[in-house]
């Protein structure tokens, strides 16, 4: 049986507890920070998720695979205004 494997889904989201950990430094992410969220593609019907502080590494790596904040995927409560002005501020 083969499958085709699928891309990662990236977006940006409020941190809603202080229990996750960045997958780069390992520190926790507090909560209500903004944060990248990878959704990455395990095996048919399973996907994992990965969480990472706004560094420049990562903005830059997000900015690099989808394009743009325009074509981020927001989280509850996250605005487009947010993006730019948090995220891409470093750039």
């Amino acid at each position: 049986m083969t499958f085709k494997a699928q891309p990662s889904r990236f977006a940006v989201s409020i941190a809603p507890t202080n229990r996750a950990r960045c997958k780069r430094c390992r520190q926790t992410i507090s909560k209500g920070a903004l944060r990248v969220v990878e959704s990455a593609f395990v095996r048919p019907g399973r996907r994992t998720v990965r969480c990472v502080h706004r560094t420049s590494a990562c903005v830059g790596r997000l900015l690099a695979l989808v394009g743009g904040a325009d074509r981020v995927a927001l989280g509850k409560g996250v605005t487009r205004e947010m993006v730019r002005a948090e995220l891409w501020a470093e750039h």
